[in-house]
Parts: C-alpha cells; sequence; structure tokens
C-alpha cells in the first residue's frame, strides 16, 4: 500500500496525494527546490522562510513494522524516523519550538535524505547566485516601469544590429593587433569589432569532421530519435552505428548522468590511433543543474598541481607561496566539477590504455555541456597525457579570456555563428542589464535611438551609423563585468546548413567576436546548438571542400 499524505488547507479540506507515484515525487522534488532558491524577499519581503502547510497524520494503527498513512502534521519526522502515531497539530503550528523549528536548517536535513551531496551543492550554489546576482553586476530592472524597460529592450536590439551589421560590412580595423592586446583592450574597440584569422587545414579540417559523429553519438538511441529522428537499438548500437567502430572497440561507457558527473564512453579508434573520451552534454535535469552552477572558480593546471593543492596546509608558507607563482586557471564552476568527476572515473582507464601501445594519443571530445568539461579536463590533463587534443562542438561559455581552459590551443571549438549559448554567461546577462538600465534612466537617448534607427543600414544616413557607435562605445564603458568565452582556438560555423542554398562556411575567429550578447530574434533558438546540426554543417563543408 502506498504511503499517503493530506494536505489540510485553511478550509479544512484534505487532499491525498500518493507519494509513491513518479509524477508526485517529481512534484515534491520541484516544490522542494523552489523553496531551497528562493531568498526569504520573495516569499513577501520577510527575513525568514515560510511557514509550510499544516499536515495531519491519517488513521495510523499497528506496530512499527505495518504500513501507515502519514499526514503532514509534522512533514520531517518520518524522515527522521520518529513515531509519529499520537502527533495532531493546528494549522497555526503554534504547538512549540520542537515542532515548528527552524525551516533552514528543516531544507538542510530534507536535502540530506532527498538528493545526494553533490546535488544538494549544486541547490545551494544556484541558490547562492540568485541572492548575489548585485554582486555579479546584475541591475535589477524590476525598479523601472515595464513600458521603459520594454523600450530599452528594443532600442538596444535596434543598435546592436546597427553595429553588428555595420562592423561586418567594413574593414576589421584591429586585425593587425595581437590576441592579447585585443583582450586587454576590449572595452575601447568597435563594440563588434573581431578579426578573421584563417580557415582550418586540410587534416585539421578532417579531424572536426570526424569527432562530430562521436559528439553527436553520446546522445545515444533517445537524442538519435528525438533530434533527427532515427532510431537505433540501444545506445551501445547508437554509438556503433553512427561511428563506424566495432564492438569490442568500446572500452567503458556511462550512458547516465549524476549532478556534476555527465554521461560518458570510452572508446578505441584503431584506425587513427586515439583513445576518444567523449562526454555528453546537457540531457537530464542533473545537467541542468551542472550549467546553472555558473559562477566562476580556480583551478591548477596540471593534475598534479590541483592533488598536492588539496593535500598542503592551507596555513603553511611554503603553501601559499607555491600557490601563489603557480600557474592559475579559471573556469565555470558547474564544469570544473564535472571534469573533476570525469577525471577521477576514467584516468586510470585512459593511462592503461595508452600504457599498451604508445603510439595512441587521447582525444576527448564533447558537445555542449560536455564540450565545456571536455576543455576543461584537456587543461588538467594536458601534462598527463602529452598530446591530446580537444574537440568541443556547440562549445558553451567557459572561462574568462586570460586563463585557461579559454586561452588553451590544443582546445578545438566549433560554434555556430548563432548558437545562443556562446554568448551566455553572468557577465553577459549582467552587461545586457546595464545597458538596458542606462536607457531606461535616458528617456530622451531612447527615443533618439528609435528615431534614428528605423530602416535597414543600407537606408540610414554615415552620420547615424557613425553616432549609433558611439552611442554603443558609451554604453560599453559601464560594462565591466567578467565575461566567461568559448574555450581555445574557435572556428564560427555560418551559411547554408540543413538543406538551405549555398554552402556552409568555417573560419577561425577571434573570441572579441562573442564578448557581447545580441538581442534577436534567434537569441534563444536552441535548434541551432543541436549536435546533430553540427556534423550534418561540418559533412556538407567537407563536401563543398573536396568538390572545390
Amino acid at each position: 500500500m502506498a504511503n499517503l499524505y493530506a494536505a489540510k488547507d485553511r478550509r479544512k479540506k484534505c487532499v491525498i496525494v500518493p507519494v509513491k507515484s513518479s509524477a508526485n515525487k517529481k512534484l515534491l522534488l520541484s516544490s522542494l527546490f523552489t523553496l531551497v532558491i528562493s531568498p526569504p524577499a520573495v516569499w513577501g519581503g520577510g527575513s525568514s522562510w515560510p511557514s509550510l502547510p499544516t499536515l495531519t497524520p491519517l488513521a495510523v494503527k499497528g506496530g512499527a513494522n505495518e504500513d501507515r498513512s502519514y499526514g503532514f502534521g509534522d512533514p520531517w519526522r518520518w524522515i527522521k524516523g520518529k513515531d509519529i502515531e499520537d502527533y495532531r497539530e493546528d494549522d497555526d503550528c503554534d504547538s512549540g519550538e520542537d515542532d515548528c523549528g527552524s525551516q533552514m536548517s528543516m531544507m538542510d536535513m530534507v536535502k540530506s535524505k532527498l538528493v545526494s551531496e553533490e546535488t544538494a551543492s549544486a541547490f545551494s550554489n544556484i541558490a547562492q547566485i540568485i541572492r548575489e546576482f548585485s554582486d555579479h553586476g546584475v541591475v535589477n530592472l524590476k525598479m523601472y516601469p515595464k513600458r521603459d524597460v520594454l523600450s530599452s529592450i528594443i532600442a538596444l536590439s535596434r543598435l546592436q544590429s546597427i553595429c553588428k551589421n555595420s562592423s561586418d560590412t567594413s574593414t576589421d580595423y584591429d586585425s593587425h593587433l595581437s590576441e592579447s592586446t585585443k583582450i586587454r583592450q576590449q572595452h575601447n574597440l568597435s563594440y563588434f569589432a573581431s578579426s578573421t584569422k584563417a580557415k582550418p587545414d586540410d587534416r585539421l579540417l578532417d579531424e572536426m569532421v570526424h569527432y562530430a559523429a562521436y559528439a553527436n553519438a553520446a546522445y545515444g538511441w533517445k537524442g538519435g530519435l528525438a533530434l533527427s529522428g532515427k532510431f537505433h537499438l540501444g545506445d551501445l548500437q547508437t554509438l556503433i552505428d553512427k561511428t563506424g567502430i566495432r564492438r569490442d572497440d568500446v572500452i567503458e561507457y556511462d550512458w547516465t548522468a549524476a549532478t556534476h558527473r555527465p554521461a560518458y564512453y570510452i572508446v578505441r579508434d584503431s584506425e587513427r590511433k586515439n583513445i576518444i573520451l567523449c562526454i555528453r552534454g546537457t540531457w537530464s535535469a542533473r545537467d541542468v543543474l551542472t550549467d546553472l552552477c555558473a559562477t566562476a572558480e580556480d583551478f591548477s593546471r596540471s593534475e598534479e598541481d590541483e592533488e598536492n593543492e588539496r593535500n598542503q596546509s592551507s596555513g603553511s608558507l611554503k603553501s601559499y607561496f607555491k600557490s601563489a607563482f603557480r600557474y592559475k586557471a579559471r573556469a565555470h564552476r558547474g564544469m570544473l566539477a564535472g571534469a573533476r568527476s570525469i577525471s577521477k572515473i576514467t584516468r586510470k582507464t585512459i593511462a592503461n590504455e595508452l600504457a599498451v601501445d604508445p603510439n595512441y594519443r587521447l582525444v576527448i571530445v564533447g558537445h555542449s555541456l560536455g564540450a565545456g568539461i571536455a576543455a576543461i579536463l584537456g587543461s588538467i590533463w594536458l601534462e598527463t597525457f602529452p598530446g591530446l587534443k580537444v574537440f568541443a562542438y556547440g562549445c558553451p561559455c567557459v572561462g574568462p579570456p586570460d586563463a585557461s581552459p579559454t586561452n588553451n590551443e590544443s582546445i578545438i571549438s566549433v560554434v555556430d555563428i548563432k548558437d545562443p549559448f556562446s554568448t551566455l554567461s553572468l557577465g553577459h546577462i549582467a552587461d545586457i542589464t546595464i545597458a538596458v538600465s542606462k536607457l531606461c534612466e535616458d528617456r530622451d537617448l531612447r527615443e533618439e535611438i528609435h528615431c534614428r534607427c528605423k530602416g535597414d543600414l543600407c537606408q540610414m544616413s554615415d552620420d547615424d551609423v557613425q553616432w549609433c557607435g558611439t552611442v554603443m562605445r558609451m554604453l560599453e564603458k559601464d560594462q565591466v563585468s567578467e565575461k566567461f568565452y568559448p574555450a581555445g582556438r574557435v572556428f564560427c560555423m555560418g551559411g547554408a546548413i540543413f538543406g538551405e542554398k549555398g554552402k556552409v562556411t568555417l573560419e577561425e575567429v577571434s573570441i572579441c567576436k562573442f564578448r557581447h550578447l545580441i538581442l534577436s530574434s534567434y537569441m534563444m533558438d536552441v535548434s541551432k546548438h543541436v549536435p546533430n546540426r553540427y556534423e550534418s554543417a561540418l559533412k556538407k563543408f567537407w563536401r563543398d571542400y573536396n568538390v572545390a
């Protein structure tokens, strides 16, 4: 008999909810998530957490071993393992401190019982991000009238469109600058200035196309059915069909994900003499929790340094100087936790495989969240496995521009020009809110933008275009939040994809191209991010390239 819980509201009505059903368990967990991440202010501006609804036990009979039906009189006692047979309580929950206690301690106790330590940590980190939005530079736009906010968003979108199209059709005046100079001077450059470097050589292009199939295969038969309409008999068969490897070349796999530990597989590419570690992207609710732990965290570049840092005493003077002069890296916290988990699980297996034949090399592949984790793991393992390469498809914003893995050139990232996750980090969001708030406060400027930017770029005068650039640079001066970028050498993919007329384009670009979140109709078009899009587009580019 399923355990039953009765929730008694203020009108003395009871609703019986069987919590053993899958749907109600999900409802319970989603409600728990809402309570955990919501700051007290959300609940009416008070300083304490909200009181829970009063719960009353239903008829409880028999001994301790008899199946019971409980009400909501004390929703925590059943978790603590205490008997509630004689426990009843009124709606106002005024029976004393033992029963009503601190809501925060209750939530901590529930989290420890219902979710893993990693999931509880992710909840806490997400809640902290929400509470500290202003510390990350995010402006609360609720202080402005909704009409002004909407008008400012439209004005900023038009301004961005004019400046972007203008920079795309003009000569890139900063192409002579070194990459480091561009990054240091990014707030003095034209708003959308970004230099194109080069197209990939034949060997690199061949590798990009080859490993895109592995990244796509990581989503298993469900991904194949959902994203491309093709059905395969199981995840393993999907991997074999998509990549063409033999079954006995599959070394290890785990198609299930946990918080801060994505699904992955390890295979042997006998033809190219590579051991391939492929990490799946976001596909489950637990993956989303990893995504949302979006603050930055420093880490050591090598696995040995990380281990030594954990073992050293934090109060040691030697430890202080060693850590101060050690090269540091900085990345997305959730992705870093995922990289550490995958490292712990797979490092020994990979080392053993590479020891069998010294001619083999390690290749780490991933898409989306998997691409970010692959990039970080590639930076940690750079000295552990010499010669390793990373191929990151749809690489999200991983870290700041002046630290690894963003500046690690052993990482090859392929990013669609309209992929919404290539310019989405806390810093990007903060910059948008700063610009919108400025326009909300300056009505005259906002109206002049609407007046000057009515038509397309070709219909605007040179003076209006120049004025737009000046305004955009003025808005940019206050946008100093720490932004994350795609990792490594970034190749931008565009042109005709998925049966469109024309050719696919692919060229290496400066990460300056990803400095700004563009407000547009496609800014949240996730179809530009799916893994089979990358695989199909690269194969089309490769066919056109060979024909030419």
